[in-house]
């Protein structure tokens, strides 16, 4: 009975490790693009996904996420988020400047990386 057992047992940890081992290939196909890029999630479904490139800046000791449209049209603006996707100063296209806490953004901002937009179709 015991040499029994010990088979079995035996079998069923063949078995979940082999399955364990197999699901790990799903579990990262199937693991959202903000973990791989590291991009807060509120920043990834609200913009990357739609199709919008986001640039990643260090400002003011923060982790600081611009979604610009300046280069679309001269009276568009360009927003910042903090990584909890608020909103935290914007660009005034018509006035072109920033808000007055942003108002050194250009010159002291440390650029990250940029995230390109996926939209699917």
């Amino acid at each position: 009975m015991e040499l029994r057992l010990r088979k079995h047992s035996e079998d069923h940890m063949k078995f979940k490790n082999s399955f364990i081992l197999k699901a790990i290939p799903i579990i990262l196909l199937y693991t959202p693009n903000c973990f791989a890029m590291e991009v807060p999630h509120e920043i990834y479904s609200n913009f990357i996904e739609k199709g919008v490139d986001v640039s990643e800046y260090e400002f003011s000791s923060q982790r600081l996420f611009l979604v610009d449209s300046r280069g679309q049209c001269c009276d568009l603006g360009a927003t910042l988020y903090d990584s909890k996707g608020v909103k935290y100063c914007r660009y005034i296209g018509i006035a072109g400047a920033w808000e007055e806490k942003c108002k050194t953004f250009e010159s002291t901002a440390k650029f990250v990386k940029k995230f390109k937009g996926n939209k699917r179709t």
